[in-house]
């Protein structure tokens, strides 16, 4: 069977930061990799490529996608310009906002969607089609049923070592556009799905079922032994959530494995209890960490309930900082700041010399606890404002002033990076500063 997935290009605010790079669509990838029997294709319309041309090409049987909530209207369009171009097409939706809120996928233009890992569903959905058989043997699934909608059970979640490596061939026209700024050429892998804490604002453990699955460091080694790429960005939600696992790979990829960068996200805690190991780390090629700061205040940490404190924040980019391992550290800016609170914060971020903070406002993505609890407060409905820039719930300053104090927090963390780059070209910092200046004129 013919089978096209679809990357969406990229949502409004990204696409304004244009120098940040782009990563892999691993998730197509692992898609693609079980349906590899099938004639299978990936279109990545952020790098390029026509939908239109790839269906009059391919004249595929089914035609997926995936989305998180900013990107969800353009998914649907996608799949709605499939059926334009070809009626008799089977649509399938899948991702973050199809699994936590599936209802808001069930609309014309889509006829399954996928809630949750979408591996194995769409392994068994596409053999289904193929046999024409009902979907209704297939779990995970909401389907279109003439005028109605019928969901399957919820799916079991397998062990992530019985998983195909990433169908990454696939990709290989796109490859030389994966890259990172200050990376190079980057290849995106998986150490771990889920995460064992339960924060109201993060949509990650309720994807992945409220567990916290590894792979094991023999299955991530022999993924990588096949790529080449020189940076390698473990973009699991929580890389070192068992410190043991993360000693052992260690060890394999200083035996097995070229000399590469390593880039990877982690818990404050987990640097503070274990500091040797960073350490060791940082002398097989750990670069850069990326750690969910959100807040150098406890009572904001407690509030989104964070099972960190403000302590452990500090002391772990102060031992990240002395290995001379990059911290790129993402605060939460919450819409009752003042321009004391924005001041304090900026202040606070200098003082302890974070290489690369991440402001962004705090944002009830659609299926979260923080969601729920602030639902009645919001004052937008449409996902593509649920960007992490844009203010969706009543903030204390005007909305402009608000919006100008946090594009004053990059100037001033970026500030000194101004003079890098290509003469006569705006530093990413500054392209993103002067959007989000705009965001309030915005119509």
């Amino acid at each position: 069977m013919r089978v096209l997935l679809v990357q969406p290009p990229l949502d409004p605010t990204t696409s304004k930061i244009t120098a940040l790079g782009v990563g892999e669509p691993l998730g197509l990838e692992y898609v693609a990799a079980v349906l590899l029997d099938d004639d299978v294709r990936i279109l990545d319309l952020r790098v390029g490529g026509s939908l239109t041309e790839a269906v009059s090409e391919m004249a595929p049987r089914v035609v997926g996608t995936t989305s998180v909530s900013v990107t969800l209207k353009q998914a649907i369009g996608l799949l709605r310009e499939a059926k334009s171009l070809d009626p008799d097409i089977v649509t399938v939706m899948g991702g973050v906002h199809a699994t936590l809120l599936p209802r808001d996928c069930q609309v014309e233009g889509v006829d399954v969607v996928v809630r949750g890992e979408g591996e194995q569903t769409m392994a068994e959905l596409v053999a289904a089609l193929e046999a024409g058989r009902s979907l209704e043997g297939v779990a995970g699934l909401a389907y279109r049923d003439g005028h109605d909608w019928r969901e399957t059970g919820a799916r079991e979640l397998g062990p992530l070592d019985s998983y195909p490596f990433p169908a990454r061939h696939l990709t290989e026209q796109y490859r030389s556009a994966y890259s990172r700024v200050g990376l190079g050429r980057t290849v995106f892998a998986v150490s771990s799905r889920g995460c064992s804490r339960q924060c109201t604002f993060c949509s990650v453990w309720r994807m992945h079922g409220g567990k916290y699955r590894v792979r094991s460091p023999e299955n991530i080694i022999s993924e990588l032994a096949s790529r080449d790429e020189p940076c390698v960005d473990l973009v699991d939600d929580d890389s070192f959530g068992i410190l043991g696992r993360m000693e052992r790979l260690r060890k394999l990829v200083d035996q097995e494995l070229p000399a590469r960068t390593y880039k990877a996200l982690v818990r404050a805690e987990s640097v503070v209890r274990s500091p040797a190991l960073f350490q060791r780390w940082a002398a097989s090629g750990l670069r850069f960490l990326i750690i969910g700061l959100e807040s150098f205040r406890d009572e904001e940490l407690r509030d989104i309930n964070k099972q960190a404190s403000a302590e452990q924040n500090r002391q772990a980019v102060a031992i990240l900082r002395q290995l001379e391992i990059k911290v790129i550290g993402y605060l939460i800016v919450r819409p009752e700041y003042t321009r004391d609170d924005f001041q304090r914060l900026g202040d606070t971020v200098e003082e302890l010399g974070i290489a690369q903070p991440v402001f962004t406002t705090l944002t009830p993505l659609p299926g979260t606890i923080l969601f729920d609890q602030v639902r009645d407060r919001l004052t937008t409905h449409d996902w593509a404002d649920f960007d992490g820039f844009r203010a969706v719930l009543p903030t204390a300053l005007p909305t402009r002033e608000f919006y100008g104090e946090l594009a004053g927090l990059y100037r001033r963390a970026y500030g000194h990076h101004a003079a890098e780059g290509d003469p006569g070209s705006v530093p990413w910092h500054e392209q993103l500063a002067r959007w989000i200046e705009c965001i309030d004129s915005e119509v």
